[in-house]
């Protein structure tokens, strides 16, 4: 029963994702976040929320460069992987808690994160088994010096030269971006709810 819920996590993520977003969307359009009384708290928040977008994007530009290519088919182990298994992960995950508080909105913060917590870690089992039997000793190897999630900096090491594959990687760089461009699309709402030209039904 576990393994078939990781499993389905795993195969529909990017759809149960989209379903999320979409109805989000929709209740951030009709509402507006109680951080946004207080305008000093407000600026703080949304520099806090920038700098963790940046910190996404450029991450996750930094492990696709390791990963590209080679997904399932090496046990990649320099780079951002020799500090953490699963530095995409890690990456989005600050990148969605700055999408998060760009809300301004407690309930929608609450709801994603939550969300975020339960279910990625089934996707990240699922990974962990299917590169298991893929690559076998190799990466249990790996498993067992390298963190899961949180990086240890201590374990840091990358090569001198490195093969990146330009056409895999410059399909995944829509991957990398979307982050950024939510980023926009959340600040032109707040901006638009700010000039009353989004109507706001409710405050959270």
């Amino acid at each position: 029963m576990k393994q078939d819920i990781i499993q389905f996590a795993a195969k529909y993520r990017t759809f149960i994702s989209r379903i999320l977003v979409g109805f989000l969307f929709i209740f951030i359009f009709i509402s507006e976040g109680s951080w946004s009384n207080d305008r000093i708290l407000a600026l703080m928040i949304d520099v806090f929320a920038f700098i963790l977008i940046l910190i996404c994007t450029f991450g996750r530009l930094w492990a696709s460069i390791y990963i590209c290519g080679y997904k399932e088919e090496a046990v990649i182990s320099s780079g951002p992987y020799s500090m953490v298994r699963h530095p995409l992960y890690f990456f989005s995950f600050m990148g969605v808690l700055g999408l998060c508080l760009t809300t301004g909105n407690s309930v929608v913060t609450l709801v994603i994160m939550t969300t975020y917590i339960i279910y990625y870690p089934l996707v990240i089992l699922d990974e962990e088994a299917t590169l298991k039997r893929k690559l076998g000793k190799k990466y249990e190897e790996f498993i067992k010096k390298t963190p899961r999630f949180i990086p240890n900096p201590a374990l840091f090491k990358e090569p001198e030269h490195y093969t990146v594959y330009p056409k895999i990687f410059r399909r995944s760089l829509m991957d990398i971006v979307w982050f950024m461009g939510l980023y926009m699309i959340l600040r032109v709402i707040n901006i638009l709810h700010e000039w009353d030209i989004l109507p706001v039904l409710f405050h959270l």
